[in-house]
Parts: structure tokens; sequence; C-alpha cells
């Protein structure tokens, strides 16, 4: 058991004595009673102490005008037990005490053999008495005071570990990188921006301002603000204190809102938490919150209520260096890569030609049909994309910018229309514009034209520099023929009688490092739309995705990625 547990268990058990107890105070000692035998024991042993302190309180303190003895108004206000206060008051106890009279003893036959003395008790031993029973009630005092009411000490528990952004209060305390922080400081007050805090025990904290707290041992008390807590096993038990509530981490991830009118939330993300709540001078009540629950706290009804959960409304990563900040959105569309961005889209749209491997505008696209064979492997000035080619077949290809190859299955090497975002598009043949969708989508997700035959490389690695601490896991898609091929067929085909090697028929390969590890062949109109979900190891760099004709002359494959995403979560 660690000092600063004793120190809890001392604190609660003197409230009881002293019949202060809170309800979540009290719910706390009994918990810590049930779980463990030497709480138990502590508890016995300071009853006891307790029990005979008072004893000896009431045996020493009634004067002879019925009065209280100023040390035991001393004992029943602890603060005041200290050099200067104890000392007072075993001094005005001492002015208070009348000089003792020594009646004299009547005289006594002398006994043979003993010369009587004629000396009378010297008033020195009186004082020295007097002197020694007052040195003894200030050495109980103190010692029970220390063991009671251990002193406050100031402790390192945690580093500032990283911080965007930040503007601090008037007259508060500041933080930097890399400070280390104290316990029982001022609280700080954080105008704006984010501070994050690493504890000594495991535990990772992220405050967003504007936010008034204070750092606890093994806790942290959030007047107002903020915060996202990560708990590892080692921080089992953090807690967080708000006004009017305490949250009691079990090993989690978990958010805490508190608002200046003391309203708070608590969201928790993994695992679980233990949730005191009530207004002041009511009866507190105790529940256990599970993963993927929140509860709201009103601060005027004290009332509690279900809300859902806010995933991502509480940042949980920063990284001052890229500026990058996470507020737990698990899904990096493509779409956003593309045009340069990780968690924004383009206002302007995604167009790249893949023959040049250029960023083109929605009007500028491969006009007709390009025959495209012995084209090299197109680099990028991109920040995520290492390159474009297109998939020719027959012996193996460029398909990184570190020269990885890779052999593509047979194509017409026929391409028309650009990689792009589109999903309205134009058809020269037919004269008309189609709206391009899976069956199923609702047409409101992030999706991608990747005409066949098409290639295109992600750089992973700098994707992960600009999330740093962040693991890139899955990729996921679900792929398809556009549903208004339909509509294209029916009108160069009336009668219906579409000749075999004009119906569309595809592949779609996805490649880790030059190596394929998911390849969809026979994708037509018939066959539907193909759900695609990898795993993405932490050391591999390139994500290829290749569409390809399957050696056909029909080059209208209008091949549709729907909601293609890479899945990221924190390390």
């Amino acid at each position: 058991m660690t000092q600063d547990q004793k120190k809890e268990i001392y604190y609660l058990l003197n409230c009881l004595c002293e019949g202060i107890i809170k309800d979540d105070e009290f719910d706390r000692l009994e918990e810590l009673l049930n779980s463990d035998r030497q709480v138990r024991e502590m508890y016995v042993d300071f009853i006891s102490l307790w029990s005979d302190l008072r004893t000896f309180q009431m045996s020493v303190s009634p004067r002879n005008d019925g009065g209280i003895s100023s040390i035991q108004n001393v004992m029943d206000t602890p603060y005041q037990i200290s050099d200067t206060g104890i000392w007072e008051a075993l001094l005005k106890a001492e002015k208070e005490y009348s000089a003792l009279e020594i009646a004299e003893e009547p005289e006594q036959e002398a006994v043979v053999g003993l010369k009587p003395s004629n000396k009378k008790p010297s008033r020195f031993y009186s004082i020295y008495n007097k002197i020694v029973y007052a040195a003894a009630v200030l050495m109980f005092v103190l010692i029970v005071y220390n063991y009671v009411f251990p002193p406050k000490y100031t402790v390192e528990v945690a580093t500032v570990s990283d911080q965007i952004g930040v503007l601090w209060g008037n007259s508060s305390e500041t933080m930097d990188i890399n400070d280390r922080v104290l316990t029982n400081q001022p609280p700080f007050i954080l105008d704006k921006g984010l501070v994050k805090l690493e504890f000594d025990d495991g535990v990772n904290v992220l405050i967003e301002g504007p936010a008034e707290f204070m750092v606890e041992r093994k806790g942290l008390s959030l007047t107002y603000g903020k915060l996202y807590s990560h708990v590892y096993e080692t921080g089992r038990g953090f807690t967080v204190d708000t006004p009017n509530t305490r949250f009691i981490d079990l090993g989690t991830e978990f958010c805490v809102l508190a608002e200046k009118n003391k309203s708070s939330e608590l969201h928790v993300l993994k695992g679980e938490v233990q949730y005191f709540y009530g207004l002041p001078g009511a009866n507190k009540s105790s529940k256990i919150i599970t993963e993927n629950n929140a509860r709201r706290f009103d601060g005027d009804s004290g009332e509690v209520q279900a809300i859902p959960v806010a995933n991502t409304s509480f940042v949980r990563h920063l990284d001052s260096k890229s500026g990058f900040i996470w507020r737990g959105r698990n899904r990096i569309s493509l779409v956003n890569i593309l045009s340069g961005n990780i968690f924004t889209a383009s206002p302007d749209g995604v167009e790249i030609n893949p023959v040049t491997g250029e960023y083109v505008t929605h009007e500028d696209y491969v006009s007709g049909i390009e025959r495209s064979g012995g084209l090299e492997y197109q680099e990028m000035d991109s920040p995520f994309i290492d390159g474009t080619f297109v998939p020719q077949g027959g012996q193996p290809q460029v398909i990184t910018s570190t020269q990885l190859k890779w052999q593509a299955p047979k194509t017409s090497g026929l391409l028309h229309y650009n990689l792009s975002d589109r999903k309205i598009i134009y058809d020269g043949v037919s004269d008309k514009r189609y709206n391009l969708s899976l069956k199923d989508d609702p047409g409101d997700s992030p999706s991608l034209l990747m005409h066949p035959n098409m290639g295109l490389t992600l750089d992973l690695g700098k994707i992960r520099k600009e999330i740093t601490g962040m693991n890139i896991v899955r990729f996921s898609v679900r792929c398809g023929i556009a549903d208004a091929m339909d509509e294209v067929l029916s009108t160069l085909y009336p009668d219906g009688k579409v000749p075999e090697l004009q119906k569309p028929e595809m592949a779609f390969i996805v490649l880790l490092d030059g190596k394929e590890c998911k390849t969809e062949r026979g994708i037509s109109l018939e066959s539907g739309a193909r759900k695609i979900d990898i795993e993405i190891d932490s050391e591999a760099r390139f994500l290829t995705l290749a569409a390809t004709d399957g050696n056909q002359s029909f080059v209208y494959d209008w091949f549709f990625l729907e909601d293609p995403v890479l899945v990221i979560e924190s390390q």
C-alpha cells in the first residue's frame, strides 16, 4: 500500500469519526473496507486510537470553573495544531492553573535510629512536574496529529508531454512542454489551447481550454473544461472530480465535460467508470457506467440523463510538431487523402490524370480513348500520393517510387476518364449525364471513380508522419460497377442484346509493398458490389489500388469506390 493510499484512508476515517463524512466518501470507505484486509486492520487501529485520544481529552480537559481547556480546543480544530498554536495553548493552560499549595503534614514521632528531616517540598519540583506533563501532552498530540492528519506534501506526479495554442489566464500557474507538474499547487487556468499530461503511474490526460483544473496525486480536479483520459493498468483508480461529481476509473478511456454552471458529462469510450453524483447537501448516489455509454448530470436539478456517446467531440491525440489534432475519428477518407488533406475534403474536388500524374480540373479530363502502353510510373507532387500508373500486363512494371514491380493481369491497355471524386459524368456516346452510385448506396458517401485501366499508389509512411501517434490498421471499401452503366447499355443496345465482349467485367487488386493481398475478379453488373476489408501491417509503406478491364475492348466500366477509407487507431 502506497503512502498516498494510506493518506486517503486516514482522511476518510477522520471524517467518519468527526461526523463530517460525505455520502460519496462513505461509499469509498466502504468499498476499501470490503476489498482490502489491510484497510480493515487500519480501521480497527484508528478507531482504537481515536477512542483512547477522546478518553484522554475528557480526563484532562475539565477546569474548576466548568470551562474547557485550551488544549481540547486545539484538538477539536486540528489545523490549529501547529508549532505556534500548540505552544500558545500550553502557555495559556499553564497560566490558568492556580499555584499548587502544599499542606504541612503533622509532626510524627521520630523513629529510633532516624533523624527527622526539616526540609519542605521545593516549588521547583511542582513547576518541573507541570513542564514534564505539558511536554508529554505535546508529544502525544503531535504524534496523533501526524498519524491522523498527515501533512500535505508537494509531489511531482506528471509531465507536460505536449501542447498546442495555449493561452494561460492572468496571474495563473503556467506549463511548458517537459515541465514537471506538482500536487497542491494553485489552480491552472487555461483560457484556450490543448495540454497533454503524462502521469507517472500510467495515465495520459488531454485538457482542452477554456478550463480550470488542479493536479492531484491520483487524479485531477476539473472546475470547468473538457478532458480526455487514457488509463493504463498501472493507473487504475485515477479520479476526476468536478464540482458535483466524482469519476473513478476502473481501467478505461473516458471523457469529462465540466460546465461553469456545475453541470457535467461523462463519456465512457472503453472499460468502466464509477460515477458519484449529487447536489451539495443531498444524498450522494453511485453507479458504474460501461463502455459506449454516457451520462449528463444537471447542476441545477441534480437529475441524471443518458445521452449519446460523443466519440468525436473530445481531443484524444495531438502533435505540436505537425499540428495534428485528433478528436476520435477513426476513418480517413481516400478522397481527402487524394486532395492533400487528412480529415477535410477539398471544396474543389479531386481530379488526377493517371497518364501524367498531374492534378487537373473536372473539365480537363482524358478525352476519348487513349492507348497508354509503355508509359512509365508517374511520381506525384502530392503530400500522400506516391504516384500513378496504367496497368499493362504481360511483364512486370514499376508501381512505386522505390522501383517495386508488379505484373498486372493482361489488359486492353486502354484508358478513359481521370481518377475523380465526381458523381456525375458526361457520356460522349449517348450525350447524357449520369449519376454514379452503387446499389443500396444513399449517395452521400465520399466516393471515387476509378475507371479501368488505372493504378494508384499511396505512401502510408507519409500519412503516418502526419498523424503521429496513430496506427493505420485497415483499408476498407465497397466497390463495383456503377448502376448507371445499365442506362448506357440500354441506350447502346435498345433491344437488350448486349454482345458478350461488350458486357462490363473487370478486376480490382489491392497490393501492399508490391505484393497482392486482395484480388476481386469477375466484377460485373450482375455480380453486384463487393466489400473489401484488409489489415495493414504497421511496417507496410505503400498501398496500391489497381482496376483492370480483363483484356476486353469495352472501356466504359464505370468502376466506383464507395466510401474508401483507411481505419486508424491510437497507439
